[in-house]
């Protein structure tokens, strides 16, 4: 069965011309940025594989639903369950390039366009076992003082 992917919130940036999204598949919430359509055009030529590599630099996963909603567990990924669907806003940086997304209010998870890494409050650890390892592009463990370096003005206008 194929994996069902639902949007939960998506919002394009009329600066950078990138949409973020985050989505929910099979119990795993996600924070995804995508490249402007202008640099998508020059990846064309890649094959798929290095093209869903690219793509996966800006991800991040933001948690997973309890194992009563999920279809697996993955260890190093914090579980949360909500009595009614949490409330999603998303917060971008002056240029566009750097997106947070706030759960229930509170930052939780941003992907930061200097570092061209994704961190979250839902990423328990570095290494996620053995079939999610760095490389999985999971996400990084949350990362307080560069979140406020990266959207120190933008946080002002939420």
């Amino acid at each position: 069965m194929a994996n069902d992917c639902k949007i939960l919130i998506e919002d394009h940036n009329i600066i950078s011309l990138r949409t973020a999204y985050v989505n929910e598949s099979d119990g795993l919430v996600s924070l995804q940025l995508l490249p402007a359509s202008s640099s998508m055009a020059a990846k064309q030529n890649m094959d798929k594989a290095d093209y869903v590599e690219w793509l996966m630099a800006y991800h991040a996963y933001l948690y997973e639903q309890t194992p009563a909603v999920a279809k697996f567990a993955i260890r190093g990924i914090k579980q949360l369950e909500f009595v009614r669907p949490p409330e999603l806003r998303l917060l971008w940086t002056d240029s566009g390039n750097s997106v947070a997304v706030y759960l229930n209010g509170e930052p939780w998870a941003f992907i930061d366009e200097h570092t061209n890494k994704s961190y979250s409050k839902g990423i328990l650890t570095c290494s996620l076992g053995s079939a999610w390892d760095l490389n999985s592009k999971a996400g990084n463990p949350w990362n307080q003082e560069l979140f406020e370096k990266t959207f120190a003005g933008a946080n002002d206008a939420m």
